[in-house]
């Protein structure tokens, strides 16, 4: 996924998320998220948050203050921690495709 500053974002498993600059060529590992997962299943971005569907759970990560903003796991509510998919609908809600418990 490529942003408006020229920053392609990667998702991975084993690194969790990675921002590859077009300008100067550079990798860089994010690594408020690496703490949380390092697998980094799929992106929803919407605006300058960064939804991530991890085997730890969802992560919002706010890109302008490299920080998490928000993590959302079994322990408050999410019937699984491994999110492989997030969508957000036309109505604005946000979806996750959850191993063994479906959409949610």
């Amino acid at each position: 996924m490529e942003d408006e500053e020229e920053n392609i974002w990667i998702r991975c498993a084993g690194h969790g998320l990675q921002k590859f600059s077009l300008t100067n060529e550079r990798l860089q590992d994010i690594g408020v998220v690496q703490a949380f997962s390092k697998n980094v299943y799929d992106i929803l971005r919407l605006g300058d948050h960064y939804w991530l569907g991890t085997s730890a759970g969802i992560a919002v990560y706010d890109a302008r203050k490299n920080a998490l903003v928000a993590t959302i796991t079994q322990a408050n509510g999410l019937p699984g921690n491994v999110v492989y998919s997030i969508e957000q609908d036309i109505d604005g809600f946000i979806w996750s495709g959850i191993r063994r418990a479906g959409y949610h």
